[in-house]
């Protein structure tokens, strides 16, 4: 019997404190976070050098204020255009 494979999650969060501790309450409910980012325009870099589908996230969760000049409501409507998965705020407030 195969075992389900984890979501795939990026977040984008500008507390370190806050992503990794979203990180580590996820992982063991079958989250696999492979990248968090402080700032949107870095994430969507990072997405855009994704080639193979299989590397994309299922899911994103996205803070409303980041880092840099891009807020995450700006990203997301990138995200939602551009990318195939799901995307959840999430905000510390």
């Amino acid at each position: 019997m195969n075992a389900i494979q984890p979501l795939k999650v990026i977040i984008f969060e500008d507390e370190a404190l806050l992503s990794n501790d979203l990180k580590l309450q996820i992982e063991p409910h079958n989250y696999h976070v492979i990248a968090m980012f402080r700032r949107a325009e870095a994430g969507l870099e990072f997405l855009a050098t994704l080639t193979d589908p299989a590397q994309f996230p299922d899911v994103v969760l996205m803070d409303i204020n980041l880092a840099g000049n891009m807020n995450g409501i700006e990203a997301a409507r990138v995200i939602t255009e551009k990318y195939h998965c799901a995307l959840v705020f999430i905000t510390g407030m």
